[in-house]
């Protein structure tokens, strides 16, 4: 049965932007990476709700209405596109209104400020402290936004980001954590910098959500577009070109070459429908096939979609 199956993260890492998400979730619509079919297990729980690990689910496929984690958690903040959490010291007690803490009172890491203490005209505002007891700055707004100073929340606890996007009508939620220590020390990689997914376009429809809050065709995914089809591709040979690895991703037994990757001389099309004319050199191979870096083919040939020529991907062209 499904709901005894180990769990596993979609994915490990950081995931920065609306662009990072719409990765992620390209890469399950296209078989690159898993969608999770429950959520965890209270057993489960403890090991795999950590810093760095990512979870997509498919609503009408899962039946999960709302994702429990067993944490104690702030209200939610608007960050852009998404809707964050930190985790609390202590949950709230039942029935009890979750006010956040009154302006002069305790601070972040302690500081305190009294009502009737009346501030010098040349002194500076009192700076609020992170969970680690460092001076909050402005990276750290990107990662928590207003959750600042309002509620109590536990010193090198986790956040919590989601986001929520639907494709042909079918709703697909992201839930990711990290704390703010392991992203300013760079122990997680952001989708657009992996190097598995750095070359995943995800499709129009992830971009421009109805639902966004701001827009993600920005000029950081323009840039991203023109880095991912213009840069010189990588020839060196491999041993497997799977991506088989903790982060839930699979083989890719078709399109890794689908997005305009060449090995060698030769062009792969990254239309699946696009035709031999539109490539002046190089024999063009149909949308699903990996070929091996430095293997030679008869000029012009073309292979059906699902072959392969990388030993355990499937059978060779023949």
């Amino acid at each position: 049965m499904a709901s005894s199956a180990p769990l596993c993260p979609t994915y490990t890492g950081f995931i920065s932007t609306t662009l990072d998400a719409a990765i992620i979730i390209e890469a399950c619509l296209s078989g690159r990476l898993n969608h999770v079919a429950r959520r965890p297990h209270d057993r489960e729980r403890q090991q795999l709700i950590q810093s760095g690990n990512v979870f997509v689910y498919e609503e009408l496929a899962s039946g999960i209405k709302r994702w429990t984690d067993s944490v104690a958690w702030s209200p939610s903040r608007i960050l852009g596109n998404f809707l964050i959490y930190r985790e609390l010291e202590q949950p709230f007690a039942p029935g009890q209104k979750k006010r956040s803490i009154k302006k002069g009172g305790k601070k972040q890491g302690g500081i305190t400020k009294s009502h009737n203490q009346r501030p010098r005209a040349d002194s500076l505002p009192i700076q609020p402290i992170s969970s680690n007891g460092q001076p909050m700055v402005d990276e750290d707004r990107d990662l928590i936004g207003s959750l600042v100073d309002s509620y109590d929340f536990k010193a090198g606890g986790l956040v919590k980001k989601t986001i929520s996007v639907s494709y042909k009508g079918i709703a697909h939620h992201l839930v990711s954590y990290y704390s703010i220590e392991d992203v300013k020390a760079g122990r997680l990689v952001s989708p657009s910098n992996h190097n598995d997914l750095r070359r995943v376009v995800p499709r129009q429809e992830l971009i421009s959500q109805p639902t966004y809050r701001e827009p993600a065709v920005t000029e950081e995914y323009a840039q991203y577009n023109h880095h991912v089809w213009s840069q010189p591709r990588d020839t060196t040979p491999r041993e497997s070109l799977s991506l088989i690895s903790q982060h839930g991703l699979q083989q890719w037994d078709h399109p890794y070459f689908a997005l305009g990757n060449h090995v060698g001389n030769h062009a792969y099309a990254p239309d699946p429908s696009a035709s031999a004319a539109n490539y002046a050199s190089g024999p063009v191979y149909a949308a699903g096939p990996v070929y091996a870096a430095g293997t030679t083919y008869a000029h012009g040939s073309a292979y059906a979609p699902g072959h392969s020529a990388v030993p355990g991907l499937g059978p060779s062209p023949g």
